[in-house]
């Protein structure tokens, strides 16, 4: 998978999840914490710092990896603002 950012619509940018996105990660979590509230489970605070977010993308990373899902990150410039992850991802056929 290609690690450079592909443009989806205006300055909106996907590129995949990396371990280094934990800091600005948490940052786009809590400043739309709010927002996103009627949507998002409930979230232990844990869950909204660059701690929190390493244990999020180190899973991700991990099911990436065994071929179960596909993690990204939007960006606007460089900042991220959102993430999107592809999952349930089955191998074989599907009796």
């Amino acid at each position: 998978m290609t690690t450079e950012a592909t443009t989806l619509m205006g300055a909106v940018q996907m590129r995949a999840l990396r371990a280094s996105d934990a800091g600005p990660l948490s940052a786009a979590y809590r400043e739309n914490r709010n927002y996103l509230a009627p949507w998002e489970p409930a979230r232990a605070e844990e869950f909204f710092t660059p701690a929190g977010q390493r244990a999020v993308i180190e899973s991700k990373l991990a099911s990436q990896a065994a071929g179960q899902e596909v993690p990204w990150v939007l960006l606007a410039g460089s900042r991220i603002i959102g993430a999107i992850t592809l999952t349930g991802i089955v191998r074989g056929p599907v009796p």
